[in-house]
């Protein structure tokens, strides 16, 4: 990417002058020698001043050497200080060891800075030559088996990679009590209850602490919010319930229904009650002052209610909320239900919940008997872990690998089957032209200009990729061109490179679970170059929950994290060194009841069942190991959730009264229609009968007409 033209720069996309950065790291210790001056890449091991201008490296000394390349795959190798006399930057020495285990010459350089490059002459530097992102970290640790104190410091970024590149926002990622969270913007109100975090940079290597007060003032805004809510409610009912005596006018429709008068009544019982188990000097809404008015409304004394406010907090709180407290600190109340009556309960636990675990046989203090290699699938999220142990590992080692790899975070990592090489011998990088690659393994290249390469797969969320690259003069273009545009297929979230034997790697830039996935689909006038089939070489996993640690007897102690039959762990080995049968291990739940009422258990969880007179919703973690009768709950309802609960009572769209009194109405309304439907058909029977009677009236009428006008003519013809 370039802005040859500073057009970006004109409109503000970019900064002048911002080019790409490497990523750099540096040791906060600038070693001297025993002669004075700083060290240097050719400083020999004895000649380092370990303290007092004398030197205690010894032969035979380790240096651990972990973290991740640049790419995020993880690191772990130790290098021997054989030979005190060797200079650090000695063939196959300390400089070049830090250098192959992140990803040879051609992706780090390790180096004693000279001051010149901005750190303190006598630091160790690792740099990553590649400009941009980077997922790099080192450290570093003197191992001084021989008694001796070397020591490099701590190893952190001093300069931190960036792209001068635009690219597609991404989501915040952090981590809070060891679960990771991301969001769609750095200012975060919904992860802790009533705090809100501004995420202003990101550091991967640091923990910030955050301590949390409580907000006094947002504590009274909520019950001023209760306040008038409740003062909102007793408006309406009164401007329902008056009558105007002067006018004769009703206040409202409602005037006069009872079932109105019977929430209001319910209200206002809430607001004068007391609230059972607690001190009694705070059991009422009255002695926080937080007071009922003779209009029926609720008025806040401010001064008292602060006062209270910041000296008995937990006394207000009692009297508010709804408050569990165990008898004992492995009994603790959780939650409870619209159902759970107010009251103390005996908790009686038939089973403990448990850990997935499982202790191995054998005694490790004397080592490990041979090699093995141990697989561990997460019952849960299905994540594996492998790790490698070695012959004659004592169980510190061991335990130390099993956390090591447990702990690690891996990026998905696709890797091509074909290792490309070049006419000149070697593999290909990054760098090298495409007319320069011996496509066909006997030193000849047959790539044509305009050779199109087509590439596939799914981004790390699943959605699916394609894309091509064209290869417009094999003399010029390098592989970096087919690099960059996968990357730019993939919106910049994965890294495309070349390894130190020529195969294509495509690296998610995220640890954890994800659904990249990525191909070659065919290739146009390219000859016989070929990347071979793309494999998943390494899956994309966050940690596993699980630890691992020792007995008193050195026997190997494998456990999960979590408690309960969802969690737990399946063991594979290639050899059983551990003493440890191979097959799945999984927790227990708590099993128990409250009050003597049927509960349910799910890890340390109990929550009393539906349809229990008691207990019904109330959920409390038993953290104890005993069984029997263990202890007691204690649940009191302050005011607040008594107040809830009328109201509850009052609309629920199932039971609820106001619910029940519209069923009733409609009923009624219903009942209505019925009888005057019944009523218009009995009028309309009665209008058809009379009308029938009038016809045959006016029939008759006109029957007697005609002969009494017959008669008539009779009489007066006579």
């Amino acid at each position: 990417f370039g802005d040859n033209s500073n057009v970006l720069q004109i409109l503000g996309f970019l900064e002048g002058q911002q080019i790409s950065i490497n990523e750099i790291h540096s040791a906060a210790n600038a070693l001297q020698e025993t002669s004075g001056g700083a060290i240097t890449d050719a400083s020999l091991w004895s000649s380092i001043d370990t303290g007092g201008a004398a030197n205690n490296i010894v032969n035979g000394d380790t240096i651990t050497i972990t973290g991740k390349q640049s790419d995020g795959t993880a690191v772990s190798t130790t290098f021997t200080i054989s030979n005190t006399a060797d200079a650090l930057n000695a063939s196959g020495g300390f400089l070049e060891s830090i250098e192959t285990a992140f990803g040879g010459d051609s992706v780090i350089d390790a180096y004693i800075s000279d001051g010149s490059d901005g750190n303190t002459a006598g630091m160790l530097v690792v740099k990553d030559l590649s400009a941009g992102g980077s997922l790099l970290d080192v450290n570093i640790f003197a191992g001084n088996e021989g008694g001796g104190s070397l020591d490099f410091g701590e190893v952190d970024e001093t300069v931190a990679g960036r792209d001068m590149e635009l690219v597609t926002g991404v989501d915040a990622l952090l981590e809070v009590d060891g679960a990771l969270f991301s969001r769609e913007s750095n200012n975060i109100t919904d992860l802790l209850a009533g705090v809100s975090l501004n995420l202003v940079s990101a550091k991967s290597d640091t923990t910030v602490t955050l301590a949390v007060d409580r907000d006094i003032d947002q504590v009274k805004g909520k019950i001023q919010g209760f306040v008038d809510a409740y003062n909102s409610i007793i408006s309406v009912i009164a401007e329902q319930l008056s009558f105007d005596s002067e006018n004769e006018e009703k206040g409202g429709i409602l005037f006069g229904d009872g079932t109105l008068r019977s929430v209001k009544t319910d209200l206002v019982n809430q607001v004068l009650g007391t609230v059972t188990g607690i001190n009694s000097s705070y059991n009422s809404l009255g002695l926080l002052g937080i007071r009922l008015q003779n209009d029926g409304s609720l008025k806040i004394d401010n001064d008292k209610l602060t006062d209270l406010l910041n000296n008995d907090f937990s006394d207000v709180l009692d009297s508010l909320a709804v408050r569990g407290q165990g008898s004992d600190s492995s009994i603790k109340f959780v939650s409870s239900g619209i159902d759970t009556v107010g009251g103390t309960y005996d908790v009686n636990i038939i089973q403990a919940a448990a850990k997935g675990s499982v202790t191995g046989t054998n005694d490790l203090s004397g080592g490990l008997a041979g090699d093995e290699t141990v697989t561990i699938t997460d019952t849960l999220t299905g994540r594996i872990a492998t790790v490698e142990l070695t012959a004659g590992d004592d169980i510190d080692e061991v335990v130390s690998r099993f956390n090591s790899e447990f702990q690690t975070e891996y990026a998905q990592q696709i890797t091509s089957s074909e290792n490309n090489t070049l006419i000149a011998g070697g593999a290909i990088n990054a760098s090298s032209v495409w007319s320069a690659i011996d496509t066909n393994g006997s030193g000849a290249n047959d790539i044509a200009n305009g050779a199109v390469i087509s590439f596939g797969g799914t981004r790390r969320n699943g959605y699916d990729v394609s894309g091509s690259y064209t290869i417009s003069d094999a003399s010029t273009d390098t592989v970096q061109g087919l690099l960059s545009e996968i990357e730019s297929a993939f919106n910049n979230e994965v890294y495309a490179t070349i390894d130190t034997s020529g195969a294509l790697i495509v690296t998610d830039r995220e640890t954890g679970t994800s659904q990249m996935a990525f191909n070659i689909e065919g290739i146009t006038d390219g000859g016989s170059l070929s990347f071979g089939t793309a494999s998943t070489s390494v899956t994309g996993r966050h940690r596993i929950e699980m630890t691992a640690s020792k007995n008193d007897s050195n026997q190997l102690l494998l456990s999960h994290s979590s408690y309960g039959s969802t969690y737990g762990f399946t063991i594979s080995q290639t050899t059983d060194n551990l003493g440890i049968t191979d097959q799945t291990y999984n927790g227990a739940d708590v099993s128990g009841t409250i009050n003597g009422e049927a509960a349910t258990g799910s890890g340390q969880i109990l929550t009393g069942n539906s349809g229990e007179a008691n207990i019904e919703g109330l959920v409390i973690q038993y953290t104890g190991t005993g069984t029997g009768s263990v202890g007691t709950i204690s649940l009191t309802l302050g005011a607040m959730e008594n107040f809830y609960r009328t109201i509850y009572g009052l609309t629920d769209k199932f039971d609820g009264y106001v619910e029940f009194k519209m069923e009733s109405l409609s009923d009624t309304i219903d009942r209505i229609g019925r009888r005057i439907e019944q009523m218009e058909t009995t009028l309309g029977m009665k209008r058809e009968r009379l009308i029938s009677q009038f016809l045959i009236m006016e029939e008759t009428i006109a029957k007697l007409n005609a002969q009494g006008s017959w008669l008539t003519s009779q009489l007066g013809g006579g």
